[in-house]
């Protein structure tokens, strides 16, 4: 369509004029052409990006972790300071503390 219409400007241009507008009309046609395989190529990356995020087996994908989330099963790593199996921490509840049993 455009390219129609640039012909139709071109023949209404005086002789002269005509060979820059014919450059003009092959450079904006490429430019047309590069520009529509570019969007052509990113509809098509966009589509395959919806497929992977919202697609059917899009929980099913495995997910790339960094080793800081824990699996469902996996214990955390103990730290150096904290107590062990058999140790107390020292610490009683702030509510319970030398308090008998509770009344009610």
């Amino acid at each position: 369509m455009w390219l129609f219409i640039a012909i139709i400007i071109c023949m209404n241009q005086s002789t002269s004029s005509m060979s820059a507008s014919a450059d003009q009309v092959a450079s904006l046609v490429h430019a047309n052409r590069v520009l529509r395989t570019e969007n052509a190529d990113l509809k098509h990356q966009l589509e395959w990006f919806r497929r992977q995020i919202f697609g059917k087996k899009s929980e099913r994908r495995p997910i790339e972790s960094d080793g800081a989330q824990l699996s469902l099963m996996e214990l955390p790593a103990p730290a150096d300071d904290a107590p062990r199996a058999g140790q107390e921490c020292g610490r009683a509840h702030p509510a319970r503390q030398g308090a008998g049993p509770r009344r009610r």
